[in-house]
């Protein structure tokens, strides 16, 4: 669940401290679903892919949560009850009004029994996996989670995300071994370079996503640059990384070329920035947008729902 507060003020603004004991008074908060893995899957499954989150919530998922994931159709094989009692992760967001974020993650309790459970998973969808998205986790499970996707020859993407700076060297420097894809934010990307300076080098596809000012990305030993999409109406950041994390992924099963599936990670980040929270978008206009902010028809674009 996420709790999103809204500062009426740039966080510039703020006075300095000596220390780190500062309070601020909110102009509003609100309550959302939310988590990565979840927003993720609920973008792809409006745009037409059967996705599967695999995801611990707590003592038991919240009823209306259940009712506005089946609503939407996700199936919910890889939601794990992990105690009677025990809270599910939950994030609490502030933005300010220049859509600087400030993110405090709890990723919930020890999973014990994650290598297990995401096993039994993997042996009960079978082979029917094209590919995996390692969402933002305790470096702990991340690093579980790439090797037993390697394990089973399932490609993945990695998603330190806003668990990054729980990450030591050796925990960069082991996730960046098992992975051939990794997405970061710039702050995320400085994180992970300055524990592993070769880190482009050692990745097929890295990913750097900059907000208003596009992406960059590496691959085929080369640099590009993406600019942004041009959003309609600004009306909330937060979720829009996942969101172009899944028109990336969307784009790129449905063999569009890396800058392709970049351009469509930033169209679907765009369509979220326009609505409130992480999950109340639906991105039906994929197309028309698609088309609208690249000029461009490719022909990947028609094999998409």
């Amino acid at each position: 669940m996420d709790f999103i507060g809204s500062y009426p003020r740039p966080f510039s603004s703020l006075p300095k401290p000596h220390a780190l004991n500062l309070s601020i008074q909110l102009g509003g908060m609100r309550k959302g679903f939310g988590g990565c893995a979840m927003n993720i899957a609920v973008t792809l499954c409006h745009l037409g892919r059967h996705a599967v989150p695999f995801a611990y919530v707590g003592g038991e998922l919240d009823a209306d949560y259940a009712r506005h994931l089946r609503g939407i159709g996700i199936d919910q094989r890889g939601l794990m009850a992990s105690g009677l009692t025990e809270l599910a992760a939950h994030a609490l967001i502030l933005t300010d009004p220049h859509e600087n974020q400030f993110t405090a993650f709890y990723p919930g309790k020890p999973k014990p029994r994650f290598r297990e459970d995401l096993q039994g998973l993997i042996m009960e969808l079978n082979t029917d996996i094209d590919f995996a998205v390692i969402a933002p986790d305790v470096p702990e499970y991340m690093i579980k989670a790439a090797t037993i996707c390697r394990d089973h020859g399932i490609p993945f993407m990695c998603d330190p995300g806003q668990c990054t700076t729980a990450f030591t060297g050796h925990d960069c420097n082991t996730l960046v071994a098992l992975s051939s894809m990794v997405c970061f934010n710039r702050f995320e990307y400085e994180i992970f370079e300055s524990h592993v300076p070769d880190i482009a080098d050692r990745l097929d596809l890295t990913l750097v996503t900059q907000g208003a000012d596009g992406v960059e990305f590496k691959v085929h030993n080369e640099w590009q640059r993406e600019r942004a999409a041009v959003p309609r109406q600004r009306v909330d950041p937060t979720g829009c990384g996942d969101a172009f994390r899944a028109g990336l992924v969307h784009a790129h099963l449905a063999d569009a070329s890396w800058r392709d599936a970049v351009r469509a990670g930033c169209t679907l980040a765009t369509i979220n920035l326009e609505h409130v929270g992480t999950q109340l978008h639906n991105p039906c206009n994929f197309k028309s947008r698609y088309v609208a902010d690249w000029d461009d028809e490719p022909t990947w674009l028609g094999c998409t729902a």
